[in-house]
């Protein structure tokens, strides 16, 4: 046999002293107190549930915000990379066209 809470023992006398004094308004009383308290607790822990279940859903959106930037900054990083390269071949062809080493006529009086 389970020992009884010493809480729930006090808890449950003073209701039935109270059923004593009052009769039966308290029990129906007693009864709505009950139902009201264990459904109290029923939504309590509903709620709390939800909390959880919101706090893994931001969390998870959290991560997965974090895992996009990540793959963006690296897309950024290898377009400034091409950008780069790109520069710089249009910085030799500019030197190119300055030096008009295009022209074979040019090209033959260098030579």
């Amino acid at each position: 046999m389970t020992p009884i809470d010493p809480g729930l023992a006090k808890e449950v006398a003073s209701y039935i002293e109270l059923i004593k004094a009052i009769g039966f308004p308290a029990l129906i009383f007693l009864i709505w107190y009950l139902y009201h308290r264990s459904e109290n607790l029923k939504w309590e822990k509903s709620f709390q549930a939800q909390r959880e279940m919101q706090r893994e859903m931001i969390q998870g959106i959290l991560r997965q915000n974090s895992e996009e930037r990540e793959s963006q900054l690296q897309r950024w990083k290898e377009f400034s990379e091409t950008l780069y390269l790109q520069t710089s071949q249009l910085a030799r062809l500019e030197t190119k066209i300055s030096s008009n080493e295009f022209c074979p006529i040019t090209r033959r009086q260098k030579g």
